[in-house]
């Protein structure tokens, strides 16, 4: 089974140059370990959407959005079985019950299944990610070609 790291265009880039698929350091609060976030939703996981500020007031995009203003999209596929979800991930990450309960409803509030969200506290290796598509402009994915 895979699950699929999702990101921008830009990001991309940055992790074909890194390579690895970092740990998401500003979403983690003090105490917490940062998280590289993956899903098992096949078409685009909801809480991978960007959010922007109009008129004081934060809009989460589309995907369509999100698209464009990321000059495009990616995800990368890794096996499953190197991940951990739900309470095994939330006690590995030091993430508080109130702060986990939030996060979920949060994401529920998105339109994603909570269920579906895996994740490592360590950067993963491009090593360990058997499938990089990318999405093209008919908004659906294609294997990456360099």
């Amino acid at each position: 089974m895979i699950a699929w790291h999702y990101t921008t265009r830009q990001n991309f880039r940055r992790i074909l140059e890194s390579g690895a698929i970092l740990c998401a350091r500003e979403s983690a609060r003090p105490g917490e370990k940062p998280v590289a976030w993956f899903s098992l939703n096949t078409k685009f996981e909801p809480t991978a959407r960007k959010a922007v500020r109009e008129h004081g007031v934060l809009r989460t995009l589309s995907v369509e959005e999100t698209y464009r203003l990321g000059g495009g999209l990616a995800r990368f596929g890794c096996p499953l079985r190197i991940l951990k979800g739900g309470e095994s991930l939330r006690k590995e990450a030091s993430i508080g019950r109130q702060e986990w309960a939030a996060l979920l409803s949060a994401g529920k509030g998105q339109g994603s299944r909570p269920s579906d969200w895996f994740g490592s506290i360590k950067p993963v290796s491009l090593s360990s990610v058997l499938k990089i598509e990318v999405m093209g402009d008919d908004m659906q994915w294609s294997e990456f070609r360099p």
